[in-house]
């Protein structure tokens, strides 16, 4: 009779987990369900105050944004996918504004965010558009930036690989065009900091320098420039009184400020 007991006592007791495990299956599948079925709007909870959106659709996993608007400036539509990339939840982003910024990437990670395999193009009126010039300038061409990996962290950014080519770049100036060929930046992190090194070279001026550029705006640059033989006289003459003079008959300048990111 204690045999036939016990063993009905460990027949209920695994009934019981059993049942127990079945019904926790059950919950996780149906959580899971909620959730891969929830819908985007509820990401605009915990958008920043400063960052507006219109006509957003699909789920958390898969969704789209019409309209995105950043302290004043359009970014356009926004779409995402979260996926995994390297063993690492990620998030798939493409952005395509119709006058701005266009382009995708994936920002990953576990404990630090990544920015991986990025590609942005800007035109570059847009560009120049917000920049503080006192002189009225007008910018043709297009930046376009390829960034192969970067972590940014609350501080700051902290490590970066990337360059920055401006295609078919041509500046226009109430005293003439200026064309620049295809200027390049190679940029870099040190200590919180985005850095920059710049080279441009072409038959209407030579320019080469390095600045960096804060989380908070400021801004420093300082390099040299020549004018070449193809520079238009009077644009010639103001770059001969700015900053000092060199041996080799370029001017050296410094720059800086904070920019109302």
């Amino acid at each position: 009779m204690k045999a036939s007991a016990l063993n009905t006592d460990s027949n209920t007791g695994l009934t019981f987990k059993v049942k127990a495990l079945g019904v926790l299956v059950f919950m996780l599948g149906y959580l899971f369900f909620l959730v891969q079925d929830a819908p985007a709007r509820l990401l605009t909870r915990w958008l920043p105050s400063d960052l507006a959106v219109n006509g957003v659709s699909g789920t958390v996993w898969h969704g789209q944004i019409d309209a995105v608007r950043w302290r004043g400036s359009d970014v356009g539509t926004v779409s995402w996918d979260v996926t995994f990339s390297g063993l690492m939840p990620a998030l798939a982003v493409a952005f395509d504004s119709p006058d701005g910024p266009r382009g995708k990437g994936v920002i990953r990670g576990w404990q630090q965010a990544q920015l991986f395999q990025w590609q942005v193009s800007v035109p570059a009126a847009y560009v120049v558009n917000k920049l503080p010039l006192i002189v009225p300038v007008s910018a043709q061409g297009n930046v376009q930036l390829r960034l192969q990996h970067a972590i940014v962290d609350p501080r700051g950014c902290q490590s970066l690989s990337a360059t920055l080519n401006w295609q078919d770049a041509a500046l226009g100036t109430p005293l003439g065009t200026v064309a620049l060929a295809q200027p390049q930046v190679q940029l870099n992190c040190h200590e919180g900091r985005l850095e920059m090194a710049l080279r441009q070279q072409s038959p209407y001026v030579q320019i080469t320098g390095k600045g960096s550029l804060a989380a908070s705006g400021e801004y420093q640059f300082d390099g040299r420039v020549a004018s070449g033989d193809a520079m238009p006289q009077a644009i010639g003459r103001i770059l001969s009184t700015q900053g000092n003079a060199d041996t080799q008959g370029g001017r050296l300048l410094r720059f800086q400020g904070r920019l109302a990111l």
